[in-house]
């Protein structure tokens, strides 16, 4: 029996398969499931390359937009837990949910940024964590585009695979991109990882490879 498709995989899939359909807008922009996908991907990746990891608590604060659909495929398809907060609430609320939750990050739209940038040395999130949406980005913060711009566009499952394969003792460049280089090992040691569900289409490839002797492959993938 097929498993069934989490968020991230379900844009994936469409992404694939319907690439210039509309796939969710607002009333200032709107997206095909092609564009949804890669900036989910793009944040995603950002969000893990700023030392999340999996299972870690993302607190959410912001208005009826876009960016919401965003967050929730990109924290899916990384592996991290969206914490939607109303934004109703006072400070003292936010920040009870917050630590409630052990939020390793938050993100805040422009209007509701004052609300909790009062938190600031209250909550354990670092300094880099702290995320705006908006266009006038305020100081200590970090710029919502911004962060979705420096992601790599690939499938974070990818390289979740490939870092934990590294960890093991492989040889492995590439990751993030199109085009992963495995140099062959003789044999892995063991290591810990908790590897992000996957479709089952590359993944299995680099694993294969790092065993044979010291041959170089170049996986092309067309995710």
């Amino acid at each position: 029996m097929r498993p069934v498709l989490n968020l991230g995989e379900v844009v994936a899939a469409h992404a694939r398969l319907l690439p210039d359909k509309l796939g969710t807008r607002d009333s200032r922009r709107a997206m095909t499931f092609k564009e949804w996908n890669t900036r989910a991907c793009k944040l995603a990746n950002a969000l893990l390359d700023l030392g999340l990891e999996k299972g870690d608590r993302i607190a959410l604060l912001a208005y009826n937009r876009v960016e919401w659909m965003e967050l929730y495929i990109g924290l899916a398809k990384g592996g991290l837990v969206a914490v939607p907060i109303n934004f109703r609430l006072v400070t003292s609320e936010i920040q009870y949910i917050a630590e409630h939750c052990h939020a390793k990050a938050i993100v805040a739209q422009d209007e509701l940024a004052p609300q909790v940038e009062a938190l600031r040395g209250r909550l354990s999130i670092a300094d880099k964590a702290w995320i705006h949406i908006g266009d006038s980005t305020p100081a200590g913060w970090t710029a919502y585009e911004a962060l979705v711009e420096r992601g790599s566009a690939r499938e974070p499952e990818i390289a979740d695979l490939g870092h934990c394969l590294i960890a093991m003792g492989a040889k492995i460049s590439g990751l993030g991109t199109s085009t992963i280089e495995v140099q062959g090992v003789g044999a892995l040691t063991s290591a810990t990882h908790a590897v992000l569900p996957d479709r089952g289409k590359l993944p299995p490839l680099p694993a294969c490879a790092v065993q044979v002797s010291t041959e170089l492959w170049r996986l092309h993938d067309q995710l």
